[in-house]
């Protein structure tokens, strides 16, 4: 009986081992049968991690899709339908005459919005709903925040006016008048919405030279 050169592994096993692979058994040593054997298993593993890899791939696609989707499509149309309640709600506050009821329709109102301020931040009315609630509350900072991070996106005259108006209340005089000034040269009738006379006049001799 002839004897196999690796250790565990008879002739006839060899044999069979060569022969599955195309290689007659008297001709191929042992080292080029582990090489063999270790290429056919190596070619057995790689569909397997191909696999893997594919379906990594695939479930990474659809994790990107569908946050796309959410980002673009679900949390614009949820907001809109959260500013439709969300404006009445700041200009009841604004206009309470209950400082108790103003705080708490407020208050109510800016956790509302949060999530919108968060997560839809190109969007403009929750800033600037939210701006308002937190001035109903005294919180003139944060409101002044608000609104200027609203013009990082959209440079809308009103939102020159309630930022100048936010300034004025805050004493902030020279802030004010540059927010000011930059809403009445878009849109001169909203000079009638300054209250300081001082700055009014400054103001209306600014427009009256511009034209």
């Amino acid at each position: 009986m002839l004897q196999s050169q690796t250790p565990g592994i008879d002739f006839e096993g060899r044999r069979r081992l060569i022969e599955g692979l195309g290689y007659r058994a008297q001709t191929v040593p042992d080292t080029r049968i582990r090489t063999m054997t270790q290429r056919k298993e190596k070619k057995r593993r790689q569909p397997a991690a191909t696999m893997v890899v594919m379906t990594a791939g695939s479930v990474l696609c659809v994790a990107i899709a569908a946050n796309a989707l959410r980002f673009f499509c679900y949390v614009p149309y949820r907001c809109n339908q959260i500013i439709k309640t969300a404006r009445p709600a700041a200009l009841r506050a604004f206009d309470a005459t209950d400082p108790v009821r103003a705080a708490e329709i407020a208050r109510a109102n800016a956790a509302l919005l949060q999530p919108c301020v968060a997560q839809a931040a190109t969007m403009i009315d929750p800033y600037m709903i939210q701006a308002v609630d937190y001035r109903v509350l005294g919180n003139l900072n944060k409101a002044a925040q608000l609104y200027r991070h609203a013009l990082r996106y959209d440079r809308r005259p009103e939102l020159y006016l309630q930022l100048g108006i936010t300034e004025l209340q805050r004493n902030h005089r020279d802030e004010a008048r540059r927010a000011l000034e930059k809403a009445i040269l878009f849109n001169p009738p909203m000079i009638e919405e300054i209250s300081d006379p001082e700055l009014r006049t400054d103001l209306s001799r600014l427009v009256q030279n511009s034209h």
